[in-house]
């Protein structure tokens, strides 16, 4: 089997990606129907509960690619085995406390927290009692996956991610004949879950160099990964803390039908950023490589990955800027579309910010200062919390859509800024791309004042055209047409 390529692994991860965004896309209208909206809240709720918890990852996922990653760069590959199962075995044991804690406060979480009542406060609580099952597989799929990424084996990660991904949509989906309780779709989907977890620990065990021989506890590897992995944990820590507070803040402020209506166009809008996730799950270990071997192109390699996620992520969250309360109309319904648009429109915005601002904190993480990342996060979640809580009691849905949007932008410039003082300057590259940022700012601005759905449809191609004539400088075109022709060539 030939070795992998960069452009192929980006293009798996991709993939990886997009099929649980169509899975979403379809099964999302049978479950609103299904479940009814405060249910679709609460089955919204189990899954950001599940995809977030990587605040209990503690930074040894992340850690534990990089570690991978350069030593793999300087071919030192006699610990591996240890290192990786360092890191699942710690991650295994941080889970199961997690369970413990959160199916104890599975009651609490329901009535106290979310305000959940009458006949579907016993279904949610057997639901989030459900969910503390699979957190220490959850937790320990993390560092599977970060060390099959770190040996840029994409393809075995995406023969248990694109399955999964989809089944966690469309099992609840199909489950609906059977049953209407939110407890019951959560069942099938934990079950996804943990089948997911034990294929990536398989997968782990057999592919990685001498892990047979070397399955065993490290002291030294343990106090390696939490030593780098306490700053990324801090940064996750508090970053998952602020992307989960938008939904609890609308279940206690407002309600859990609120939660589905700005939870539903959330889930689906933030898989544009398939490609930054695809782009740096791959320039993670690349850039951790890179700056282990002392290598001088980091600089240029973030620039190029913000250039083609601003290409990839800005022409859908522009139609949907311009669209949106046809495209809810259409997908969703008149009286979904009344009370989400506005904060759709918000949401593909900060989608963008937050698409652009996984390049450079990847950058930051791989080059060893994460405590970078950390101290953002913990300037804003404070001012996050505050402007949430203002933002959702003058305006509910909306105002929590604007204060999201607001941390996503400011996030995304902190990171920019910190992270371009800490590699070599591309001068004009940086300039091309800051243009195409304030070009594109503005674009969505105008875009949403132009009355009549047709007419904001024709605006968008001249809006792409803007964005394109600064953006050419940080993309070379010539290499853009070769890697287009490639792909053409390869679908044949």
């Amino acid at each position: 089997m030939s070795p992998p390529t960069l452009a192929g692994n980006v293009l798996r991860s991709l993939a990886g990606q997009v099929a649980p965004g169509v899975a979403a896309l379809v099964a999302l209208p049978y479950l609103l129907r299904g479940l009814g909206a405060d249910g679709l809240g609460v089955l919204h709720v189990t899954w950001a509960v599940i995809g977030y918890f990587g605040l209990l990852d503690i930074g040894i996922g992340r850690a534990l690619t990089q570690a991978v990653a350069a030593s793999l760069a300087r071919r030192d590959v006699a610990g591996l085995g240890r290192l990786v199962f360092t890191g699942c075995a710690t991650l295994a044991a941080v889970g199961l406390v997690g369970a413990l804690i959160f199916g104890l406060a599975a009651d609490w979480v329901a009535g106290s927290l979310f305000g959940v009542a009458g006949a579907l406060r016993p279904d949610a609580v057997a639901a989030f009692r459900l969910v503390a099952l699979a957190l220490p597989l959850v937790t320990v799929s993390a560092a599977a996956r970060g060390a099959l990424e770190a040996q840029q084996r994409f393809d075995l990660v995406n023969r248990v991610r694109i399955p999964m991904g989809v089944l966690i949509y469309a099992a609840p989906a199909v489950a609906l004949p059977l049953s209407h309780s939110v407890a019951v779709a959560t069942g099938v989907a934990v079950v996804v879950r943990i089948g997911g977890a034990a294929a990536l620990l398989w997968l782990v065990w057999r592919h990685t160099p001498a892990i047979g021989g070397s399955w065993r506890w490290s002291r030294l590897a343990f106090r390696g990964l939490v030593s780098s992995g306490a700053w990324m944990a801090a940064a996750n820590l508090i970053g998952t803390v602020t992307q989960f507070a938008d939904r609890v803040a609308l279940g206690v402020w407002v309600s859990m039908s609120a939660v589905a209506y700005y939870s539903t166009p959330l889930d689906l809008i933030s898989r544009l950023s398939i490609v930054s996730a695809s782009l740096t799950a791959v320039m993670f270990p690349v850039f951790s490589a890179e700056h282990a071997t002392r290598g001088t192109r980091l600089g240029g390699l973030a620039l190029k990955s913000a250039g083609y996620t601003m290409l990839s992520v800005f022409p859908p969250v522009l139609v949907i800027v311009a669209l949106a309360p046809e495209l809810l109309t259409w997908w969703l319904g008149a009286e979904f579309a009344r009370a989400s648009q506005v904060a759709t429109r918000l949401i593909a915005v900060g989608t963008l910010a937050n698409a652009l601002a996984q390049t450079p904190f990847a950058l930051l993480q791989a080059m060893g200062r994460a405590r970078v990342t950390a101290r953002i996060a913990a300037i804003e979640l404070p001012l996050y919390v505050v402007l949430l809580w203002v933002a959702t009691k003058a305006w509910g849905i909306d105002g929590v859509a604007v204060a999201w949007t607001v941390r996503m932008t400011v996030d995304s410039a902190a990171h920019f800024v910190l992270a371009g003082a800490g590699v070599e300057r591309a001068e004009d590259a940086g300039r091309a791309f800051l243009w195409t940022c304030l070009t594109a700012s503005a674009v969505l601005a105008v875009v949403v004042l132009i009355p009549g759905p047709w007419a904001r449809g024709a605006a968008v191609p001249v809006g792409l055209a803007l964005c394109a004539w600064p953006l050419r400088h940080v993309l070379d075109a010539r290499e853009l047409l070769q890697r287009g022709r490639a792909l053409v060539a390869r679908a044949r």
